[in-house]
């Protein structure tokens, strides 16, 4: 295993001192290692992302324009558990929430654990708030929780901002001893009043920082500088990290007025430094210079040349080990099994309703439109097939959204890698590769692509939003007898990687899925426009546990009496086609009426469409001869 370079390179120093037109001086360059060290340390992942940014010629940023007088913001974070205790913690996204800087739309997260009660897990966590979209994963062999963070936000352009007079100006620090939750309790309240007294333009809470990395991240985004008051020592500024504290701008002339309100919760207010026109971090003590850096030396400069990063050595893949043998049962108990297990395993919450019959989270932008945002459901293929697993998890998040009639716009993307070293450069590069050549395909904006490394954990976490304003979305349930049922896409019942050969069966099936991303992208079009043009009643998103499983779920959240006959005849064995996890199907249902038009939409953008079978009204799911379900009784396995 190789080291980990944690400093600053010869080419750094060369590229600080080209920016700063002199030589930084000693404490210099060990401030930009202090605010760069976790950068430093994982410099690798954030070149390999370097590199696909430079070769899309992209500029990626966390603020999409909404419209003329206002921003969305996309935020991510992670925090990971081991035995209920935090032991990794990246950008806490809810200290954002009660500042006075982004107005909170959604609060998304996603729990990844090898538990699969995903209420005694949330229960333990600390409290989601309002607006918030839940989606618990389960891995099997998981030693640790993962909780990933996303919070969207809106800025108005037109908001108070520091724009002149900034010898006005001051920078407060507001000191919290312990992180409690009555403290957390009484900031939020102290927030409030200082916000409805409009004492303060700007505030930004922060978790476990030294004062120097609160005081960078917050004025690289805000077009001002600081010259810290002469009293700090350099080791206070890196070495002084507090639990709970608050960064706020005021107007000197409030100073009394904010100092008695913190005094009532007993919380220290303190004068970091003052404001200044350029976009500058200075300290000066007496006359000699402790540190005087613009903001652009605390942009890490990586190599985006290239690299080859040799592929390791092939595993084998095996079933996992809750695999107990073949299951002998029938096909239908199979089934039940399966879609137990599926909807156990793979949960997803709104404001903590647990969403059966829905893909994804709405947002209201009161700009006279709205963002959906669907998760893509969990993959497990990214340390078998890599790339392709990374294909799969966008594309997947991608055709969610497209099934609710909704155009996905952006993506975000949330890797988690393990710590840094040439043993995982490959199978990083692969998986950013595949994430960045659906991006392309599919042409999504990046709202906000990060990655995170700790120990030897690989995750993804993809989310996939788009604007619409019509009145509401379609649901997946079933809704009219009669109603033809049809199959978008070509099915090719691959069980390799697939819930069935993980849950169910103790055969080795070495046929993974593949993924055509140029027929994705004309299979989502399709969708849409059947959709916007009211011919399709319903559209569900083909993936874990295949064609039969998918059925199953807009059946159980259909209304009660409804059922499905379906028949499909395919050269494959009983279980491919019920459960193989071909990418790039889609069940819809549309009136008889309707099947002529959207098949001629169908053959004009190159999409395959096949027709195998009927909404009932006799409360029975039949396919072929392999399945013969109640479907009240499917929904009392499944609680």
């Amino acid at each position: 295993m190789n080291n980990i370079n944690k400093s600053l390179t010869e080419l750094d120093i060369k590229h600080i001192a080209n920016l700063i037109s002199r030589d930084p001086n000693e404490y210099e360059l060990r401030l930009i290692e202090h605010i760069l060290s976790y950068e430093l340390k994982h410099r690798i992942y954030l070149e390999i992302i370097g590199r696909l940014n430079k070769g899309a010629n992209r500029r990626v940023s966390d603020r999409i324009q909404l419209d003329k007088d206002s921003y969305l913001h996309f935020y991510n974070g992670v925090k990971i558990f081991n035995n209920d205790k935090l032991v990794f913690d990246q950008d806490d996204v809810n200290t954002r929430l009660n500042s006075n800087e982004i107005i909170p739309l959604s609060n998304n997260h996603s729990i990844i654990s090898d538990n699969s009660d995903e209420k005694t897990i949330r229960k333990k966590m600390e409290p989601f708030g309002e607006n918030i979209a839940f989606q618990f994963r389960s891995v099997p062999k998981l030693s640790e929780k993962v909780l990933f963070q996303s919070l969207i936000g809106k800025t108005a352009t037109d908001s108070k901002s520091v724009t002149r007079n900034f010898s006005n100006y001051r920078l407060f620090r507001i000191i919290i001893e312990k992180d409690t939750k009555k403290n957390q309790k009484a900031l939020i309240n102290l927030i409030d009043s200082i916000n409805n007294r409009q004492l303060s333009i700007s505030a930004r809470i922060s978790k476990n920082q030294s004062i120097a990395r609160e005081i960078i991240r917050y004025i690289v985004s805000h077009n001002f500088g600081i010259n810290v008051l002469n009293k700090y020592q350099f080791s206070d500024l890196v070495k002084d990290k507090k639990g709970l504290s608050v960064l706020l701008i005021c107007d000197k002339k409030d100073k009394t007025k904010l100092n008695s309100l913190c005094k009532k919760e007993n919380f220290e207010l303190v004068h970091v430094g003052d404001l200044i026109e350029d976009q500058i971090i200075q300290l000066n003590k007496k006359n000699e210079v402790i540190f005087n850096l613009p903001i652009g030396v605390f942009d890490l400069q990586y190599d985006v040349n290239p690299k080859h990063y040799q592929e390791p050595e092939a595993q084998t893949y095996k079933s996992e080990e809750i695999i107990k043998g073949a299951d002998k049962t029938s096909l239908s108990n199979q089934l039940t099994r399966l879609l137990k297990k599926i909807i156990t395993a793979n949960s997803f919450y709104i404001n903590d309703q647990k969403i059966s019959d829905a893909y994804c989270q709405i947002v209201d932008l009161n700009v006279g439109n709205k963002l959906a945002i669907a998760p893509a459901d969990h993959n497990n293929l990214f340390q078998i097939a890599p790339r392709t697993s990374a294909k799969i998890v966008v594309a997947n998040a991608a055709r969610k959204l497209a099934c609710t009639g909704v155009k996905p716009n952006l993506i975000q993307i949330h890797n988690l890698f393990p710590d840094a070293n040439a043993d995982n450069n490959w199978q990083a590069s692969e998986i950013s590769q595949g994430q960045e050549e659906a991006i392309r395909e599919l042409e999504l904006t990046i709202a906000n692509r990060r990655v995170d490394a700790y120990r030897n954990n690989w995750q993804q976490n993809v989310w996939a939003s788009g604007f619409f304003n019509q009145a509401a979305i379609p649901h997946i349930n079933f809704k009219n007898d009669g109603d033809f049922i049809s199959l978008l896409g070509s099915h090719r019942g691959e069980l390799g990687g697939s819930e069935y050969q993980r849950y169910i069966s103790d055969k080795t099936a070495n046929a993974f899925p593949t993924v055509d991303l140029n027929m994705e992208r004309r299979l989502q079009d399709v969708v849409q426009q059947g959709i916007k043009t009211n011919l399709l009643k319903s559209a569900t998103n083909v993936s874990s546990g295949g064609i039969s499983i998918a059925i199953a779920l807009s059946l159980i959240a259909s209304e009660s009496g409804i059922g499905a006959k379906i028949h499909l005849s395919r050269k494959f064995s009983d279980e491919e086609l019920l459960f193989g996890e071909t990418q790039g199907l889609v069940i819809v249902t549309l009136a008889e009426e309707d099947i002529m038009e959207f098949e001629r939409i169908c053959m004009t953008v190159g999409v395959p469409s096949t027709t195998i079978g009927r909404v009932t009204e006799n409360n029975t799911y039949t396919f072929n001869d392999s399945i013969n379900l109640k479907v009240d009784n499917l929904r009392k396995a499944v609680g």
